[in-house]
């Protein structure tokens, strides 16, 4: 070839070469590649979010704008476009980014939920990067064809895969076990359905774990809208939780879901849970009032691995709602309703008579139930009585009078007391025989007066009168004046007197305790001002035994601990700050004698840092302010008497840090005359203790004598409080600082949890009947130009038998109230044809009442004539339970009233000084 040619050639292919290039960097430059060609883009209910922090109708919108605008947009996660959706769509299919402001919900006591990304300072923007230079290829879909149609619109590396979307409703039912408050706090504008833009708003509530997820809470409308309306109601929001690939799913037939259990004292009960899973039984949970079954301590209650319940030795705490859900969808739950039940306690009186032919006999029959629907029937010989022109049947069937006897009226007459549902009951037989004369035995009979016929000599009851002078014990009435003990008597055992004279001729008045107890034929009583506590014997009627105490023993309760020791619980108002522990704690030494000066006292000590001695991690001591110091002065003794053991054992309640507490209250349980016929002891029994102007209450094991766990009253500083032997607390309370009275709280003593309050009922003390029936409180009204006293009476609810709608241990359900211009001091319950009636004594200085108040029907009779109060308002009371004769203090003597007619049956001849403390033995 000529090199000419040749030359040329290859200049020519030089310039096309050139030229192709040029062309190949103007097209590179300018992104001027041809896009796949796009047959159709769907638009999808939820969008999707750019990394240029717009909306995008779908990945297909999002790929097509990235390629033809050249610009590297991914998809992202919706925090990085916290947006609401335009109405106007763009013609390139991207949505305008608006700035919205985010909703802040702080994740408190009640679980709601906190969208996790918010800004609670205000308004929410993202910040947007600029978006980096990256291949072009990436921007190209990885189909062969490069093409986008309906069959493979998302691309399979952005999908939201099936595990991952279970993982996000997981991450999701984390935050709070109930599904309706997540509902609720997604559902905006509360229209009960859930529309996309409300997922979108609170979008950041959900942040997957795995960066490799693309999955969004919008993803929930895709998959979960059954009934294509472009909204998720609750049934469809609940769906799909419960049908997690990864969680099993759980069902409870409807009819099972409230469960009525019926139990013993003392039984062993297992309750199962009938919640069902597939493939798998579901995680199961218990719940108390709220409370997690797993974390209360108490060893009676134990939640197997299986999900079943197992109560031991049952109480009547015990009674109550129990509540199963599967813990992976709390929406499901069963109630069990746990009556626990105990046999009604029966007894007849007279159990022996002896009538002659054609006269008359009466068998009365007094029982003590907790039940409020009992059924009463009469047997004679195991067939049943009915009445008829001979026999009535009266006093709502608490007594039988037979008339005109014959030789067939002889045999064994039965009293049985049942339930409503039969599930329980108690008897007692009495034996009538008639013959031809009657027996002359002079017995007494339940109204208090003399008859005859025969019991085999009934023993009277007996009446302690403590007094300024002494002790005086009465037999049966106030003419049975039995023997006198002068407050300057000698004590035989130790030399002293009984009242503290120094000297025979040495003129003392004796101060006694606000109460005494008799145990074991012993009667206890305190002396404030000698810290101590006189014995006395109830058949010998001496001295017997005196135990040292802190100083100034107030309060004494008798606590039954269901073996063969006995407890009395001593609350001693004492003046010298804290005592420090010693390493013995008994205070009892000597024969019958103890030494006074066994407690040492010392300054209290409230500097450094201390670890609490006391093994639970629950109670939390914390040192009392100085103007607290003034108020807790009280401490709590307890005195264990044993059978085995002559000389009782003094002790204090677990120290902390060292030190024995100093309280300003205390409330113990007054235990039912069921439950001390039983024996149950005080296995699960608790006494609670409170510290000026705090809003809480510290629980003590009585079994243990150590301090449990302080219970958070909220705005309640208790003032008074009663126990029920159903587990329930009752308080009276008043605001701090301020001490206004601000209503009622009833707290749940197995899980401690605050089951109700009621600020309506307002009242300084309350007192509970024994049969635990009705709460009488007493509010007097200082506000008023005429002091007035409201009395507020109460039922008692013991359960939640209402098919499971109330608390599930029961509550207070409000009755009547009585207004009265008496000054209302104290109160005295009285059994009475089947029901407890309540006695209230006025302290009202020129007035002589008591106040007679039927409770079942709110009936009030005025009993006056009783003489002025002691000591210008002070009334002590105490009622003989089988002859029902309440005793009552006035100034210088007792009076004597006859429950059975509500009249004054007499006053004491000897005179008392100053009377404040009775008893009957």
């Amino acid at each position: 070839m000529n090199p000419c040619a040749l030359t040329s050639l290859l200049l020519i292919v030089v310039v096309v070469l050139s030229s192709v290039l040029i062309d190949f960097s103007h097209q590179s430059k300018h992104h001027r590649y041809s896009c796949p060609v796009v047959q159709k883009c769907p638009i999808h209910k939820h969008k999707v979010c750019g990394t240029d922090g717009k909306l995008y109708d779908s990945r297909c919108h999002l790929r097509k704008i990235a390629c033809e605008t050249g610009k590297a947009v991914r998809a992202a996660h919706p925090d990085r476009c916290t947006t609401s959706i335009d109405d106007d769509d763009d013609d390139d299919g991207d949505r305008d980014v608006v700035v919205m402001d985010s909703t802040d919900i702080n994740n408190n006591h009640n679980n709601k939920i906190n969208d996790d990304n918010t800004d609670t300072a205000g308004t929410y923007t993202t910040p947007q990067a600029p978006a980096p230079l990256v291949d072009d290829d990436s921007l190209l879909n990885n189909n062969e064809d490069n093409t986008y149609n309906n069959n493979n619109n998302n691309g399979a590396d952005d999908d939201c895969l099936p595990k991952q979307y279970d993982l996000m409703k997981q991450q999701l039912l984390q935050k709070t076990n109930d599904l309706s408050l997540l509902f609720t706090h997604l559902d905006d504008d509360g229209d009960g359905e859930i529309n996309i833009n409300e997922l979108w708003r609170h979008s950041n509530i959900y942040k997957p774990a795995d960066t490799s997820s693309t999955c969004i809470l919008t993803e929930l409308l895709v998959h979960e809208d059954s009934n294509r309306d472009e909204n998720l109601d609750f049934s469809e929001f609940q769906n799909a939780f419960n049908k997690l690939y990864s969680v099993t799913m759980v069902t409870l037939d409807q009819s099972l879901a409230i469960n009525h259990v019926q139990a013993h004292v003392g039984d062993n009960v297992e309750i199962r849970c009938d919640i069902v899973g597939e493939p798998q039984p579901p995680a199961i949970k218990w719940t108390r009032n709220d409370v997690d079954l797993n974390n209360v301590n108490v060893g009676n209650i134990k939640v197997f691995s299986d999900g079943s319940l197992y109560l031991t030795n049952v109480q009547l705490s015990f009674s109550g709602n129990y509540t199963c859900q599967a813990i992976n969808n709390p929406m499901v739950k069963q109630v069990h309703v746990l009556h626990t039940s105990i046999a009604p306690l029966v007894e007849v009186s007279p159990r022996f008579q002896w009538e002659p032919i054609g006269g008359m006999a009466t068998i009365e029959c007094r029982y003590e139930t907790f039940e409020p629907d009992i059924t009463i029937e009469w047997y004679k010989n195991e067939e049943l009585l009915l009445s008829n022109q001979r026999t009535t049947i009266m006093n709502n069937g608490t007594r039988v009078q037979l008339g005109q006897l014959e030789r067939t009226d002889t045999g064994a007459y039965t009293c049985r007391v049942s339930d409503r549902h039969d599930t329980s009951n108690g008897m007692d037989v009495a034996s009538l025989l008639i013959q031809d004369e009657a027996v002359s035995v002079q017995v007494v009979a339940t109204d208090g007066s003399s008859s005859g016929g025969g019991s085999g000599g009934q023993q009277q009851e007996r009446l302690w009168v403590f007094h300024g002078n002494g002790v005086s014990i009465y037999n049966g009435g106030c003419d049975g004046l039995l023997h006198e003990l002068d407050g300057r008597d000698i004590i035989p055992q130790s030399g002293l007197t009984l009242c503290g004279a120094t000297d025979s001729d040495q003129l003392v008045i004796c101060e006694w305790s606000e109460n005494s107890v008799a145990v074991n034929g012993r009667v206890y009583v305190g002396q404030p001002n000698l810290n101590r506590i006189v014995v006395f014997h109830g058949q010998q009627l001496n001295v017997v035994q005196v135990i040292a105490t802190d100083p100034q023993p107030v309060r004494l309760w008798s606590v039954d601990n269901g073996l063969d020791d006995h407890q009395i619980w001593v609350l001693c108002s004492g003046t010298n700050p804290t005592m420090k522990a010693t390493g013995d704690m008994s205070s009892a030494t000597g024969d019958g004698i103890v030494d006074e000066d066994t407690n040492s006292f010392g300054e209290f000590e409230a500097t450094g840092s201390r670890k609490s001695l006391t093994d639970t991690l629950e109670f939390e001591w914390q040192y009392p302010s100085q103007r607290q110091q003034q108020h807790n002065r009280k401490t709590v003794q307890v005195i264990r008497l044993s059978s085995n053991v002559h000389q009782p054992n003094v002790v204090h309640l677990q120290p902390i840090d060292g030190h024995f507490d100093l309280v300003y209250n205390m409330f113990v349980p007054t235990f039912s005359p069921q439950r001390l016929h039983l024996r149950h002891g005080i296995a699960n029994r608790y006494a609670h203790v409170t510290h000026w102007d705090e809003r809480a209450v510290i629980k003590i094991d009585m079994s243990q004598l150590k301090y449990v766990k302080t219970i958070n009253l909220a705005d309640c500083q208790p003032i008074n409080g009663v126990h029920t032997d159903h587990g329930l607390l009752i308080l009276q309370c008043q605001t701090p600082v301020t001490h206004q009275l601000n209503g009622q709280l009833v707290v749940d003593q197995i899980t401690d949890a605050l089951i109700s309050y009621n600020p309506h009922v307002r009242a300084q003390r309350s007192y509970l009947s024994p049969n635990q029936h009705f709460l009488v409180n007493v509010l007097h009204n200082a506000s008023t130009p005429t002091p007035a006293t409201t009395i507020i009476v109460q039922r008692v609810v013991t359960d939640g038998g209402d098919g499971g709608q109330s608390t599930g241990s029961g509550g207070l359900e409000f009755l009547y109230d009585v207004r009265t211009s008496l000054n209302i001091v104290n109160c005295a319950f009285v059994w009475r044809n089947g029901n407890y009636d309540a006695v209230l004594a006025s302290g009202t200085a020129n007035r002589e009442d008591l106040l007679y108040l039927s409770l079942s029907d709110g009936r009030v009779e005025l009993i006056t004539g009783i003489g002025r109060p002691t000591n210008g308002s002070h009334r002590g009371m105490a009622l003989a339970n089988k002859s029902r004769l309440l005793a009552v203090t006035a100034t210088e003597s007792v009076y004597l009233v006859d429950l059975n007619t509500n009249r004054i049956q007499c006053e004491t001849t000897q005179r008392h000084r100053k009377p404040t403390t009775m008893i009957w033995s």
